[in-house]
């Protein structure tokens, strides 16, 4: 496993037992967000897809910025 797929794994594995563990940590939040804060599987879940897709992104923007030309002869 690479780097980026274990901080997925873990991030969201932490987040998601911080809710059973500490279940007065997200009370103040709005009543929107405190539906998916009340679940640990519905948190981790979401994190997990987040976090994908935010690597995902950060993947296609370094491929673009650090576009090398392969056939150019120096």
């Amino acid at each position: 496993m690479d780097v980026k797929k274990i901080f997925i794994i873990g991030g969201s594995i932490i987040f998601g037992l911080s809710v059973d563990i500490l279940p007065n940590l997200y009370d103040y939040l709005p009543g929107g967000l405190k539906t998916i804060f009340s679940s640990s599987l519905t948190l981790s879940t979401i994190l997990a897809i987040t976090f994908t897709q935010l690597f995902k992104i950060g993947d296609f923007i370094k491929a673009k910025l650090f576009k090398t030309d392969s056939g150019s002869v120096s």
